[in-house]
C-alpha cells in the first residue's frame, strides 16, 4: 500500500515540477508543496534534486517543441501532417448603384479562396485552391480554382506545373495592379483571358534580364469543360532592361501572345503589349490589347455583335496607377484606372469606357479597405446601359 502511495506522490511531485517550468524556482507555491512533502517524510531532499535534474534535461526539448509550434502557427503551416500550409483570402463589399438601377444596394461576398499547399520533397510541391463565388441567380457556388503539381529544377531556374494552374498573364498582371479585390483586370473583366485553365505550364528566368511563362491548355478556362480536340498555346516575355540601375530597375516591358481554336475554322488570338513601373510607393502601367474571335463567341458579352457572321477584331487600352502616401499617411493609397474597349472595328459606336478611382487603407498585412467609384459609359450602339457604382470593399487574408 505504501508503494502505491509513494508512486502517486511521485507522480504529483513530477507534475508540480513540470507545470512550473520555466519558473520553477520562482514559484513559491511549488516550493511550499515540496517542503511539506519532505517534512512529512514522504519524499527526501535527494529525491527532489534527482527529479529536478531529470526535468531540467527535458526543458530544452519542451521549449524547442513549443517554439516550433508557435512558428508553425505564425507561418500558417500545419506541422506533423506532411508540412501542409493553409491560407485563404476573402473579398467583401457594400455596393451602391447610383445610375439606372434605382438606388439598388447590397452587402456581398464576391470571392472566397481557401488554399492548401504541401511539399513532397525539395523540388516537388502541390497546391489545391477552392473558389467560392456568387452565381447570376444569387446563390453561392463552390468550385475548384487550382489543383496542380509543381516540379522545380527539371530545367534550371524554371518551374513546370501540371494540372489546373495559373495562366501566363492574368495572375502576373494582378500582382502589378495590386487591387484584385476591387475587380478583375481589364483582359479578364472583358472576357478575353481567364486566370486558370487545365494544362501544362513552364515559367522561369533567363539571366537577370528576361522572365518567361508559357502554357498549353484546353483554352476554355477553369469554369468550362473541354468539348473538342483543339488546344490553346500562349507565351509571355517580360524584359527588365536595367536590372542594376537604382531607379530604372523597376521598369518592365512585356509582350504576350495566345493562339488557339474554339473549333475547326474558329480562331482565337490575343496579343498584348504592356509597360509597367512598380516599386513600394508607386505603380504606373499601361497596356494595349488586340483580340480576334468569332462573333458567336463574344456576342453574349457584347450585344452589338449579335447576329453577325465572321470574326470580331477587338482593340482596347488599360491605364492604371497606385500612389502610396508618405509619412504618417503611409497606410493610405490613391488608385486610378482607365479602360477602353472597342469590341469590333467594323461596328460603329459600340465602344465603352471605364473609370475607377478611389482611396485605399491598409489596416495591417491581413486586412485592407478600399472605397472607390466604378463608372462605365457605353456608346449609343453598344446595347448596354451605363453604370455608376460606389463600392466599399475589404480584402481579408489569413
Amino acid at each position: 500500500m505504501r508503494t502505491i502511495k509513494m508512486c502517486l506522490v511521485l507522480v504529483l511531485v513530477s507534475a508540480v515540477l513540470f507545470v512550473s517550468i520555466p519558473n520553477l524556482y520562482a514559484d513559491d507555491t511549488s516550493e511550499a508543496i515540496l517542503k511539506l512533502l519532505i517534512k512529512k517524510g514522504i519524499i527526501t531532499q535527494e529525491e527532489v534534486k534527482q527529479m529536478k535534474a531529470g526535468i531540467a534535461k527535458e526543458e530544452p526539448k519542451v521549449a524547442k517543441g513549443l517554439e516550433e509550434r508557435v512558428s508553425a502557427l505564425e507561418e500558417g503551416t500545419i506541422k506533423g501532417i506532411g508540412g501542409l500550409k493553409l491560407s485563404g483570402v476573402a473579398y467583401l463589399q457594400y455596393r451602391y448603384e447610383a445610375k439606372n438601377q434605382k438606388g439598388f444596394n447590397a452587402f456581398e461576398v464576391t470571392r472566397g479562396y481557401v488554399t492548401l499547399e504541401g511539399a513532397l520533397n525539395d523540388d516537388t510541391a502541390w497546391r489545391l485552391t477552392t473558389d467560392i463565388t456568387r452565381k447570376s441567380d444569387g446563390d453561392l457556388e463552390y468550385r475548384l480554382k487550382y489543383a496542380y503539381l509543381t516540379l522545380a529544377d527539371l530545367i534550371p531556374n524554371a518551374k513546370l506545373k501540371l494540372g489546373q494552374t495559373q495562366t501566363s498573364w492574368v495572375d502576373w498582371e494582378e500582382h502589378i495592379w495590386g487591387y484584385r479585390f476591387q475587380g478583375t483586370i481589364f483582359t479578364d473583366r472583358e472576357g478575353y483571358l481567364t486566370s486558370s485553365d487545365l494544362g501544362v505550364s513552364l515559367s522561369g528566368r533567363l539571366g537577370q534580364y528576361l522572365e518567361y511563362a508559357t502554357m498549353i491548355s484546353n483554352g476554355e478556362g477553369y469554369h468550362a469543360a473541354e468539348n473538342n480536340k483543339y488546344k490553346t498555346g500562349d507565351i509571355r516575355l517580360t524584359l527588365n532592361p536595367f536590372p542594376e540601375n537604382r531607379f530604372w530597375k523597376y521598369l518592365k516591358l512585356t509582350g504576350y501572345f495566345q493562339a488557339g481554336y474554339y473549333a475547326s475554322n474558329q480562331d482565337r488570338y490575343r496579343a498584348i503589349g504592356h509597360i509597367s513601373y512598380k516599386n513600394d510607393w508607386l505603380t504606373l502601367a499601361g497596356e494595349y490589347l488586340y483580340a480576334k474571335d468569332p462573333y458567336s463567341k463574344v456576342s453574349s458579352k457584347h450585344p452589338s455583335l449579335a447576329g453577325l457572321s465572321g470574326d470580331a477584331e477587338a482593340e482596347g487600352v488599360s491605364l492604371y496607377g497606385v500612389l502610396r502616401l508618405a509619412g504618417k499617411w503611409d497606410k493610405f493609397s490613391l488608385i486610378g484606372r482607365y479602360d477602353y474597349l472597342d469590341p469590333d472595328d467594323d461596328v460603329s459606336d459600340n465602344s465603352h469606357y471605364r473609370y475607377i478611382y478611389g482611396l485605399g487603407y491598409d489596416l495591417n498585412k491581413n486586412v485592407r479597405f478600399l472605397i472607390n467609384n466604378d463608372v462605365v459609359n457605353y456608346e449609343s450602339s453598344a446595347g448596354t446601359n451605363d453604370a455608376n457604382t460606389v463600392l466599399l470593399q475589404t480584402e481579408v487574408k489569413f
